[in-house]
Formats: structure tokens, C-alpha cells, sequence
């Protein structure tokens, strides 16, 4: 009898088993598998996506209200207005012009004067080339007679002479200019453009004022115009410039 008993319990345990495994099957929905999704052999396909436009921001100004506090927000605005910012130095600024030269003025006063050539000027920051005149290079040679020789540095020389490092006025603004300026210029009331031509020592400008001088040079045959000078005779490097002939301070009168 009790044999019987277990084996109805065993039996009924199996069919209960067997009723629950059905029934989660039954809860289970049965998936197909998609088959767009699946991979073809030409690649995969995949659907176009559209771009959004990422998000700009809003700017929204505020209106100060008399209380000094900031009211609420206005329409919004693409942009916000802000003022320039200072400029980094003077050269982004519009200066001032210079003064005009008063009528007065006879010229600035160069100390110290270095003569590159014979007809140009360093002084003061200001690089002047004397007007009315065609200056003679350093390098320069002149033919006297076939014979050629260093007229230029002879010129030079002879030019240094005359100023001896002496303050010469130049027709020259107060400020140095980087650029070479032309302009008249003076030692004392020495016209040095026209002892320049008028020694030979320089050639003057088609359309300058001292043609007249010119001939006189090129007819006594003066400076570039005449022989070159007697190396022998000459005294030690020394005492050149000491030892060199000083010209009449009135260059109208020049000594024959």
C-alpha cells in the first residue's frame, strides 16, 4: 500500500514538472530574426542619418535700470556689441603733424660732421646730400692727359679739409629723416655746393646755380678737371690734413 503511495507522489511531482516547463514556453514570444539586418555580402546598409545643426548660443543682453541693477532680458541678439580696444602702441594711433617751419628759420645746426664723399654729409642722425651739385664717389678716377688717378678720394679729402669737423648748417628739418636728404648747406656764410663746383671738387647739376662755376673749374682745370696731385711732394699721412692748402673764405675770389 505504501509502495503505491510513493509511486502516485513521484508521478504527480513529473506532471507538475512537465506543466510548468509548458507554461514558461507559452510566456516566451517567439522572435523571428530580422533579416534587413543582416549583413549582405556587398557591405552593410545602414539608413541616412541627418546631421543636426549643433545648438548656438543665445546672447541676451540686459537694460541698466535707474536703481543701477540689470532688468530682465532683452530680444535675444546675434551678436553682442562691445567697444574697440585701445591700440597696442603710437604707431596704430593718428599722431599729431609736425609744426610748420617758421619763417624765420635759416637752417639746422650739425655738429660734428663726417664727410663719406666729397658733396655729402652724416651729422645728427641726418644723412644730407649739399644741392645744386653732382658729388664725386670715393671710388671715382679721372683721366688727365691719360693718365688716370683716385680723383675721388682726392676730393674727399680736400672737402674734409675745409669743414675740419666744423658745425655746418644744412637747410634740413630738426628731425632726422632715414632717407638721404637734398638740401643747401653752409659753413658760416660759406656756400659749400658752390666751392665745391668751384674748386673742381664737384660737378653742378644741369638745372642747379652754379654753372657759371663749373666753367670757371673745368677752364683752369681745378679739382677732378686738372692733374693729378705730386705723391712725392705730399707730406706724411699724419699731418695731411694740417699740411693741405686751406681755400679763400670768399669762394668768388679764388686764388689763381
Amino acid at each position: 500500500m505504501r509502495a503505491l503511495h510513493f509511486v502516485a507522489a513521484v508521478a504527480g511531482l513529473a506532471g507538475a514538472s512537465i506543466a510548468i516547463l509548458a507554461g514558461g514556453r507559452a510566456l516566451i514570444p517567439h522572435e523571428s530574426p530580422d533579416i534587413s539586418s543582416v549583413a549582405s555580402p556587398e557591405g552593410p546598409e545602414t539608413a541616412a542619418v541627418p546631421k543636426a545643426d549643433p545648438p548656438r548660443p543665445t546672447i541676451r543682453s540686459r537694460t541698466a535700470q535707474p536703481d543701477g541693477k540689470a532688468g530682465p532680458p532683452s530680444v535675444p541678439e546675434e551678436f553682442e556689441r562691445v567697444s574697440p580696444r585701445a591700440p597696442l602702441g603710437e604707431l596704430g594711433l593718428a599722431l599729431p603733424p609736425k609744426a610748420p617751419i617758421s619763417d624765420d628759420w635759416e637752417g639746422t645746426l650739425l655738429h660734428r660732421p663726417v664727410v663719406p664723399a666729397a658733396g655729402m654729409i652724416e651729422a645728427m642722425g641726418h644723412t644730407v646730400a649739399i644741392a645744386g651739385i653732382d658729388a664725386v664717389a670715393p671710388d671715382e678716377t679721372c683721366l688727365f692727359e691719360g693718365k688716370e688717378w683716385a680723383c675721388g678720394v682726392r676730393a674727399r679729402t680736400m672737402f674734409r679739409a675745409l669743414l675740419r669737423g666744423r658745425a655746418v648748417t644744412c637747410a634740413v628739418p630738426l628731425e632726422p629723416d632715414r632717407n638721404v636728404v637734398t638740401a643747401p648747406c653752409r659753413l658760416g656764410r660759406q656756400d659749400l655746393g658752390r666751392w665745391l663746383v668751384l674748386y673742381g671738387w664737384a660737378r653742378a647739376d644741369a638745372d642747379g646755380p652754379y654753372g657759371d662755376d663749373a666753367e670757371k673749374a673745368k677752364r683752369a682745370k681745378k679739382g677732378i678737371f686738372g692733374r693729378p696731385p705730386d705723391t712725392d711732394s705730399l707730406p706724411p699721412p699724419s699731418s695731411t690734413t694740417s699740411a693741405l692748402p686751406r681755400p679763400p673764405a670768399d669762394p668768388t675770389a679764388p686764388s689763381e
